[in-house]
């Protein structure tokens, strides 16, 4: 007999890009969820764009950074700026058992798909968003990749030599960081 994976039977609606919020939901996917990705065509995932790709010949679905972190996912493109979009997007929510996005605070009520409206029709969602800046006070409105939240943390004053200025660590630790936390709280 089989083995059932531990999030098997559970749909996730994944809004998120770049790379915590596509490797906060490739854990789910890897722990048997099923993941749908949203994406608009307007403002594709700039990842899609990156490097490596197979034989060196660039493409929006030839990336293979953004491959690596959407694997195991199903997707769906749709324009959120038309009503009947955000219809679609709230009808996948509400079949759903977990949103997850990664937009400054404010972008998903602005597109009528903040959790007080999405809970309205499946009161039992579990929602994680991992915006850089959290949800309220002075900078929640700005967007953030990890390298801006390695210094932000102070984590980059404590790595380097003994005598030089601070160092940034590798190439984006905030990234997987902040997407393997949102993983666990979603769990």
């Amino acid at each position: 007999m089989a083995r059932r994976a531990p999030l098997e039977g559970i749909r996730v609606a994944d809004f998120t890009w770049v790379w915590a919020g596509p490797f906060c939901t490739l854990q789910l996917a890897h722990l048997g969820a099923e993941v749908i990705r949203v994406e608009t065509a307007t403002r594709l995932c700039v990842t899609r764009l990156l490097p490596p790709y197979p034989d060196m010949q660039a493409g929006t679905n030839r990336s293979g950074y953004f491959n690596q972190y959407n694997q195991g996912k199903k997707s769906i493109t749709l324009d959120l700026k038309r009503p009947e979009a955000v219809e679609v997007a709230r009808r996948l929510c509400a079949a759903s058992d977990v949103v997850a996005e990664n937009f400054a605070a404010g972008v998903m009520d602005r597109a009528g798909l903040g959790y007080e409206t999405l809970r309205q029709r499946r009161p039992d969602l579990i929602m994680v968003a991992l915006s850089g800046y959290g949800a309220t006070g002075p900078d929640s409105d700005k967007v953030s990749y990890g390298p801006a939240q390695v210094p932000l943390s102070g984590m980059s004053s404590v790595t380097g030599y003994r005598g030089f200025p601070p160092m940034h660590v590798g190439i984006s630790y905030g990234d997987p960081t902040g997407g393997l936390h949102g993983a666990v709280a979603i769990l």
